[in-house]
């Protein structure tokens, strides 16, 4: 019964939440990853995704989609997102 339960709060808040799952390839520093979770509904608040990996970091504005738009970059050059999944 327990189990079951869990397994229903767990299924809730999954359907709850979008993810979105990125590489991201740096001229600098090479490819890490990044990720980023949000409510579905979040009211149009402004979601953002920021990264660090050894010299490099970043900050950026994430759109609907996982569509991402780099707001600072830090020691990175050049960046590419490639998203690798979403839930």
């Amino acid at each position: 019964m327990r189990l079951s339960i869990f397994l229903s709060a767990i299924t809730l808040l999954t359907h709850l939440t979008e993810a979105c799952y990125f590489n991201v390839y740096s001229t600098t520093v090479g490819t890490f990853k990044a990720q980023h979770s949000e409510p579905l509904d979040h009211n149009g608040a402004p979601q953002t995704l920021t990264g660090k990996y050894l010299t490099c970091s970043f900050s950026a504005d994430l759109a609907d989609g996982c569509i991402v738009t780099v707001e600072t970059n830090v020691g990175c050059g050049n960046l590419t997102f490639e998203r690798i999944g979403t839930n």
